[in-house]
């Protein structure tokens, strides 16, 4: 049966039928029930259809639905039958809109009284077309997509006026699933190969050394050795290029990213995060679910046959000369680097020429167990090692961790399933805090730019506090609507916690001129998220250099210098996060510079993966290597002048174009701009003869 991460059933196969398929072959899927199949598929195109993305939505339009279905024949006679259908939707379509809907025995019964009262006339049934797309029609007449030759990517997205059974999304959706359980096992397989290789070989020795597994290693290995995708790699000896590492980043969980699809739209790749949604969520470009990103590549790194190698990193050193002898030899001497990893045999060393530190941003900072500077005094700590230690753990009875860091908090899946509210308190004035109150808000961040902060659709009550102000948010469209909504106060050092009646009385103090004011507060949960260490890079980092620099590459004639991420020698690169963790300042300053300029609005920043996809390729352009792909919404102009010079487009041309492109950058901040805008801008500067379009703003030869 299909797998979602962490091995969760995914009902669009009857459970049933599934174990008969798998008793019949070990290597091949036997087919569903079909008149199954098909009635779930028509009860989530019709959930879809009708926008129902809470129990209150579902509650509210369950009477017609339920008729609706019984006339349409899905629904039969027996009762308990068509509930045990419907929770089998419900779960279907809650995992694949990303949405946490549960749906009781008791919610179907009670909708009979409620029958009387409605007049059955709001709900949109899955015959209807779908969407305000187009009014093109295809080839074989069913839907929009004049795209279909040139843009791959969106036509596995056209809106079509599909039949209420067959639905073109969710077969992809399912489709993808399967992918991903593929995925997961291949990776897990070329790991097991690779670190047999690695434990056979005497000193291995690699040209190229990834450490990291997630979005920047990814883009990394995309942007950079696209000629090793189309071989697939037996792995009968060592690879030239090693992604290493001991996890795949932390997007595993239901997370709102502040981004939109056409911004983390990376076209090379086989796996998008939209091939995990249905087409109108994808057309409409909505932000994307940090899970969906992390699953699409999963499948893209096991479909491009990316060598990854699961382990730890214990330390990397440099060649010193006059450092080694025969007990302790360099036994690569090509090789000016060498990374000590783990082995089932023991620590060994791999010996490379080049690395690149794609390892992301550390854990969370505590200001809970550090001495505090308040108008100038050095105040103790707010508690005690073992208070902090006793109160970091969950509570199973109030159902939350009553102290917990917010890089933790924002992709739990247990700290919002709590029924009953509570009173939480955000510590922090960044992104992460702003996404923090925002889940805390709603007991969840599933479709997170969709919800309301009306005091009725609060599952608990947020005090956002910040010690200084809360203009690092940013200015992105989650951010400013957390800010604007949420109930704040800045200015507030935090500088004692106690606990009392199983609730925290939390003392905040406030600086004016000299006087000091103490505030009180009292909550169930505080949620501290006030920038990470860089903790995670001085295993990679302490036998090389303590003051990485940072990473500039010239554009257009040398008149300019663009920051693409930090180094720490001569072929040792950190980039994305990781970059940002080792040079914080610098980076973000020279990373807003970039985006400043290039009128890239406020739903990306540094250390974000939009940015540091731009920066890599970047990094691409500087070298002589053509460019195939650039994303209008996020590349720097210079790269993207630099393509369509190379696809033959007139150099006016390009000018004019690149005019009109940061006046729409400009014109549609935060979020970006989507399909129609690039088809207009392609359409006035006639660059259709030169490039094509494909998703949504990403433009390829």
């Amino acid at each position: 049966m299909m797998t979602l991460a962490g091995d969760t059933p995914f009902l669009f196969q009857d459970p049933e039928s599934a174990k008969k398929s798998s008793s019949r072959s070990k290597h091949r899927r036997g087919k569903p029930d079909g008149a199954l199949t098909k009635k779930i598929n028509l009860i989530v195109s019709l959930l879809h259809k009708n926008d129902v993305f809470s129990k209150k939505s579902l509650l509210a339009k369950l009477p017609e639905i339920r008729v609706w279905l019984k006339k349409e024949g899905v629904f039969g006679d027996c009762e308990r039958e068509n509930i045990k259908l419907l929770q089998k939707a419900v779960k279907a379509y809650s995992k694949i809109e990303a949405t946490s809907i549960s749906f009781e025995e008791s919610d179907y019964s009670s909708v009979g009284t409620l029958l009387a009262r409605n007049k059955l006339s709001f709900i949109k049934t899955p015959t209807e077309e779908i969407g305000e797309i187009s009014s093109e029609t295809a080839s074989d007449g069913s839907s929009p997509s004049p795209y279909e030759k040139t843009s791959p990517s969106f036509a596995r997205h056209k809106f079509r006026p599909h039949s209420p059974i067959e639905s073109r999304s969710f077969h992809r959706i399912v489709t993808s699933y399967d992918r991903l359980s593929i995925a997961k096992k291949e990776l897990k397989e070329k790991s097991a190969t690779l670190m047999g290789l690695i434990e056979k070989e005497g000193a291995p020795e690699i040209e190229h050394l990834i450490i990291g597994r997630g979005d920047t290693a990814l883009a990394l290995w995309t942007e950079e050795h696209q000629k090793k995708h189309s071989t697939p790699h037996s792995f009968e000896c060592l690879p030239e290029v090693l992604l290493i590492g001991k996890d795949s980043g932390s997007w595993k969980r239901d997370y709102t990213l502040a981004q939109r699809h056409a911004m983390l739209e990376r076209l090379k790749t086989p796996c998008q995060p939209s091939d995990f949604v249905t087409d109108e969520t994808y057309v409409r470009n909505r932000h994307v679910n940090a899970r969906h990103l992390y699953q699409a590549n999963q499948c893209s790194l096991a479909e491009t046959n990316a060598p990854v190698l699961d382990t730890e990193i214990k330390e990397v050193e440099n060649f010193k000369p006059g450092m080694y002898d025969e007990k302790t030899p360099w036994e690569k001497p090509d090789s000016p680097y060498r990374a000590l990893v783990q082995t089932s045999i023991g620590p060994k060393y791999i010996y490379t020429k080049k690395i690149d530190i794609c390892a992301g941003l550390g854990e969370a900072t505590n200001p809970l167990l550090n001495p505090v500077k308040v108008g100038g005094e050095i105040l103790k700590a707010p508690l005690s090692k073992e208070d902090f230690t006793r109160l970091s753990r969950f509570d199973p009875e109030k159902r939350c961790t009553p102290l917990i860091d917010g890089n933790e908090y924002v992709l739990s899946d247990i700290e919002g399933m709590s029924s009953k509210g509570r009173s939480v308190i955000v510590y922090g004035g960044g992104g992460t805090a702003a996404a923090c109150g925002r889940k805390a808000f709603h007991g969840d961040d599933l479709n997170g730019e969709e919800k309301s902060f009306a005091r009725e659709d609060a599952k608990n009550s947020v005090l956002w506090v910040a010690r200084n102000d809360f203009e690092k948010s940013g200015t992105g469209t989650l951010a400013s609507k957390a800010l604007r909504e949420l109930e704040k106060r800045k200015g507030l050092t935090l500088v004692e916690i106690i606990e009392s009646d199983g609730r925290l009385n939390v003392t905040f103090a406030e600086t004016t001129g000299d006087s000091l004011t103490l505030h009180k507060f009292v909550c169930d949960q505080l949620i501290y998220s006030t920038g990470q260490t860089d903790d995670h890079l001085h295993p990679f980092l302490k036998n090389i250099t303590d003051k990485p620099e940072p990473l500039f590459v010239e554009v257009e004639d040398g008149s300019d210098e663009v920051l693409v991420g930090a180094k720490a020698g001569d072929d040792i690169r950190l980039l994305g996060a990781a970059a940002d963790a080792a040079i914080t300042t610098r980076f973000d300053t020279g990373t807003w510079k970039f985006l400043h300029s290039t009128h890239v609005g406020g739903d990306v920043g540094p250390g974000s993966m939009p940015p540091t996809t731009a920066q890599l390729r970047l990094l691409k352009a500087t070298e002589s290597t053509r460019l195939h792909i650039v994303n209008l919404n996020i590349d720097h102009p210079s790269v993207i002048k630099r393509f369509l010079y190379e696809a033959g487009a007139p150099p006016r041309v390009i000018q004019n174009f690149l005019e009109d492109l940061l006046l729409e950058r400009e014109k549609s901040k935060p979020k970006g701009f989507d399909r129609e805008i690039t088809k207009q801008l392609i359409r006035k500067h006639t660059l259709d003869a030169y490039v094509s379009l494909d998703g949504h703003s990403s433009l390829v030869t």
